[in-house]
């Protein structure tokens, strides 16, 4: 009988590189960007990734959904970002702060 893999790790990187420098109408951004890659992996040892905008918060904010997501079976996605958007920011000590 086949088995639905579960997620064993929930790993975020985030990365900067070089960018030119483009104006719009709010003004020029700066010759830097920032990412956050994604990397799934399950136990049958499958990863798959994706990719988000930057910074520290939302790297913090991925980080802290590890707990959501790992040991959930990967056919339960519907639920599981169902909690994330439920549960992604809780409040502790009187301020909203990741998990």
């Amino acid at each position: 009988m086949n088995t639905i893999p579960s997620v064993t790790s929930l790993k975020v990187v985030p990365i900067a590189g070089y960018d030119s420098m483009l104006l719009s109408l709010s003004g020029a951004h700066g010759p830097l960007f920032t990412r956050n890659i994604i990397i799934l992996t399950d136990d049958s040892g499958n990863e798959g990734i994706g990719e988000i905008h930057g910074g520290d918060d939302i790297t913090k904010m991925l980080q802290s959904y590890e707990e959501i997501v790992v040991g959930r079976s990967i056919s339960d996605y519907r639920n599981i970002l169902k909690d994330v958007q439920k549960d992604g920011w809780k409040i502790r000590n009187g301020t909203e702060q990741c998990l």
